[in-house]
């Protein structure tokens, strides 16, 4: 109750084309409240997925979102968020450590969470949309129409469980 999350993905396909980020903010009853998406240029995939991680606390930060929770579908990232042992590409570690710093700033911060591909749907179509578009969007209060059969399919399914 009364908590927020932001998931967050990435959508790759090689360093010599734009990577797109996708941000989605949600209330506990999974009611949408903003989104972003945009665009950045990353070596790989994981990279790509640890800019995105980036983009949400900084995201946090600059609309003092609390009671926060950030999901992801990279579970290596994610573990090596949550303090686990884990290999990441050594190119990441610096982002990764810069995530950690900007997390740390966060009022009543959660933590980070891994969820299934699944259970990231929209996060993923913002960041196929940035990857696309080569510019920044952001929403608030309403949805953009690309993401509203995702939208109603995790409406769905968090009602379902």
């Amino acid at each position: 109750m009364n908590t927020v999350k932001i998931n967050c993905n990435a959508s790759w396909i090689s360093e010599l084309t734009n990577a797109g980020f996708g941000l989605v903010l949600r209330n506990s009853s999974c009611t949408f409240q903003a989104a972003e998406c945009g665009w950045c240029r990353t070596f790989s995939a994981q990279e790509a997925e640890v800019v995105a991680l980036l983009k949400a606390v900084q995201w946090a930060i600059r609309y003092n979102i609390q009671n926060l929770a950030i999901e992801g579908d990279n579970k290596e990232t994610i573990r090596y968020l949550q303090g686990k042992l884990i290999t990441v590409n050594w190119q990441c570690l610096a982002i990764l450590e810069e995530v950690k710093l900007v997390a740390s700033e966060l009022v009543s911060f959660i933590g980070f969470q891994y969820v299934d591909r699944r259970a990231n749907k929209v996060a993923d179509l913002l960041a196929k949309e940035g990857r696309r578009s080569s510019s920044t969007d952001f929403w608030t209060d309403q949805a953009p129409s690309l993401l509203f059969p995702a939208i109603a399919f995790d409406t769905v399914k968090a009602y379902e469980d």
